[in-house]
């Protein structure tokens, strides 16, 4: 303290003193101020640079830990949440070693050189990338500061030009465990995230704007005018994000697992983008699917509530129309089978992985769709007309549109008028006329066959069914729940429904594009479900089958390969069609061949067609392959004659010895060697005869060869 009584004494008397005593009174007492303030000053260095003394061997660990001790150690700390973050911070100071090692496992290395500095799981990228890490980095740290700002249509179109960048980065494919560490798919989430609540405020903010201009009109006029106003559709950054974050999984199993964390939320807005074809793939439904696709362990971690969640979605298609459709001029037919297929699809990549039921799921979702009959759409619930009706009806309006877009096609006349003139379809034409079908307009890529989309939903809901049901396996070892189940699904479809839909004919265009109807992938989806429920329990429905569905839908694929569409989508989808479904089905059941003699004509009928069908131009080496076992298998139950008008055809076909004459040499060296001993005693002179000329015109080929 500075002693003042002598100053203010003597400024009680500074009045009395005349100028130049007080100045130099004023100045003595400024220096005296100045002084005692340098020296309080100095003072304080002194006491600071005492307290920042560095004491040796106390580290930052040490004091840390000192501290947090001397800490717990007080009484007064009741705070749950402080205890525990001290006991935390106490433990990573023991745990240094462990921290360390998980850093590393996480490093990317950019220089070769420093690998043998790291351990075995650091991750490596060539010094080529290094160009392509600093543009990653950099796209990064965009997105990562526009997620701070309120973003406009200019910052959502920088926004999606880094994240397409990002997506066309080489390291984005070559490193995804890279992307996982940079947490890049938690800030794509965010960004979604933020624009998905900016869009529910903007609707929420729209529908209440709408709700009292329709009040207004209704006190003006008396009647109820609400006029929709047009909603600019913002979806193209959702839509980017959702495609990111679908490669982010299909790039690493690892990844699935990082994404399926945010698996309820991807469920809980799944309804969103599911009605416009062009954005297949990025929607938040897609990515929910991305995140469990072929994954047995993610499968079987889906909760009850998961599932139940998207049977909710999926009851609502079956009993509401789509409004976004219908907005867009599309009649209404009462129900969405749009939006339902794809929750549908969603339900078989959670019950069918890597080529295997999961058993849990699949009775949780048999489960689910009965408890909710909506889901099965109107033609399998309650009073529904059934799978073929519901067929037949989605066949004809497909060919009532495509019969209004060309109205001089007699293939497409021919077929919808016989769609037309069953009993039961009498009334289709007119209601459809009454409708208004929306037709497409010129180059319109969005547009939707409501026709077509209920024929593609119930193939995938019959699909899914037959996923669903439990394998023989189970079944004999007396499993209530497995039978249950199977009587269920039997409940659901009949097999005479079944045989009635394999039945139906395709139409066959002069196109390269698909033909509006029926297409193969419907059948594949009947042919599935036939045999994973029904099977095939006797000869006669087997024949029955043969006669009435199999080979008329191949004899359309060897009609398609005399045209000039050989390699038309029509044409691989019914070779695809046959040789995963059909000949293998044929295959695995050619002991019903055997001993059927009095069936010689459809048997003869089987061999020549099926070796016409080995015949086309358009069939990939393991389709023939397929071909090849089944003729294999059915000629080890046939009886010598009946080989005899093949080896008529063969004897002409066989010495050209093209890629097409593989399946007849495997055939004819099968049946020769099987038969050795009845062409050697029993044959009659014709089958001798067409024998020797047989090798005779091979030796001949081989030789000019």
């Amino acid at each position: 303290m500075i002693d003042v009584n002598p100053l203010i004494y003597k400024q009680s008397n500074v009045n009395e003193l005349d100028n130049n005593e007080q100045i130099s009174l004023f100045s003595r007492l400024l220096e005296t101020l100045i002084r005692h303030a340098i020296k309080q000053k100095n003072g304080e260095t002194i006491v600071i640079d005492k307290q920042l003394t560095y004491k040796s061997g106390k580290t930052l660990c040490e004091v840390i830990k000192d501290t947090v001790i001397k800490w717990g150690r007080t009484t007064h700390i009741n705070d749950p949440n402080l205890i525990r973050e001290m006991f935390k911070l106490i433990y990573n100071q023991y745990d240094g070693i462990q921290q360390i090692s998980q850093c590393l496992e996480r490093t990317y290395v950019i220089n070769e050189k420093s690998i043998s500095q790291c351990l075995e799981r650091t991750y490596v990228i060539n010094e080529k990338s290094v160009p392509d890490i600093t543009l990653l980095l950099r796209k990064l740290s965009i997105v990562r500061a526009l997620l701070t700002v309120q973003m406009d249509s200019d910052e959502e179109a920088i926004m999606i030009s880094c994240l397409n960048d990002i997506m066309d980065n080489r390291v984005f494919y070559q490193h995804p465990d890279l992307m996982r560490s940079l947490c890049v798919h938690e800030t794509v989430m965010g960004v979604m995230v933020n624009r998905l609540t900016k869009s529910k405020q903007e609707q929420t903010s729209m529908s209440s704007m709408n709700d009292i201009d329709s009040i207004i009109q209704i006190n003006e006029t008396g009647e109820n005018q609400e006029i929709h106003a047009p909603k600019e559709d913002k979806v193209e950054l959702v839509t980017t994000c959702c495609k990111f974050l679908s490669y982010f999984c299909r790039t690493s199993r690892h990844n699935q697992r990082a994404m399926f964390e945010h698996l309820s939320y991807l469920l809980e807005n799944s309804s969103m983008l599911l009605s416009r074809p062009s954005l297949r793939g990025s929607a938040p439904l897609d990515v929910a699917s991305a995140s469990v696709m072929d994954n047995n362990e993610l499968a079987l971690a889906l909760r009850e509530s998961h599932l139940e969640k998207i049977a909710s979605y999926l009851s609502r298609c079956g009993t509401t129309r789509n409004e976004e459709l219908y907005l867009q001029g599309y009649h209404d037919i009462g129900w969405d089978p749009v939006d339902g297929e794809r929750f549908l699809d969603f339900l078989k990549f959670c019950v069918w992985v890597n080529s295997d039921t999961v058993e849990e799921n699949a009775d949780l979702v048999v489960r689910l769709l009965i408890r909710r009959p909506d889901c099965l759409g109107p033609a399998l619930r309650g009073e529904g007309g059934g799978l073929l009706k519901a067929i037949r009806e989605g066949i004809a309006q497909s060919l009532y549109i495509a019969r209004r877009q060309n109205p001089d096609d007699p293939v497409i006349q021919a077929a919808y008028q016989e769609i037309i003139d069953d009993e039961s379809m009498h009334n289709l034409n007119e209601e459809y006329d009454h409708l208004q079908v929306r037709l497409p307009y010129a180059d319109d890529e969005e547009y939707i066959d409501l026709g077509a989309a209920e024929l593609s939903f119930y193939s995938i809901l019959v699909e899914l069914l037959g996923r669903c049901a439990p394998s023989e396996e189970t079944i004999k070892m007396g499993k209530q729940n497995a039978i249950r189940a199977k009587s269920i699904l039997k409940s659901l479809v009949s097999m005479h429904d079944l045989e009635g839909v394999l039945g139906l004919k395709f139409l066959l265009s002069n196109e390269n594009s698909m033909p509006p109807g029926l297409q193969p992938a419907h059948k594949m989806s009947i042919i599935l479900f036939l045999e994973r429920v029904y099977g095939i329990p006797d000869q006669e429905t087997f024949f029955r089958l043969i006669e009435e569905a199999f080979l008329p839908d191949i004899r359309c694929a060897t009609i398609l390969d005399m045209g000039t569409v050989s390699e038309s989508d029509m044409a691989l989808a019914l070779n695809r069609y046959l040789c995963t479904n059909i000949i293998p089905l044929m295959t695995s059941h050619a002991h019903y061949f055997n001993n059927c003699d009095h069936r010689s004509s459809l048997l003869q009928s089987i061999l020549q067609t099926i070796y016409r069908l080995s015949k086309c131009r358009s069939l990939t080496k393991n389709q023939l392959d397929t071909i090849c076992g089944f003729l294999l298998a059915f000629a080890s139950q046939l009886k010598p004659s009946m080989m005899t008008p093949l080896l008529r055809k063969l004897v002409h076909d066989v010495p050209e010895l093209t890629d097409q004459t593989i399946v007849p040499l495997r055939m004819l060296t099968q049946w020769y060697e099987q038969c050795s001993r009845y062409y050697t005693i029993s044959a009659t002179e014709e089958e001798k005869r067409l024998t020797m000329v047989l090798f005779q015109k091979l030796f001949d080929a081989l030789a000019s060869r």
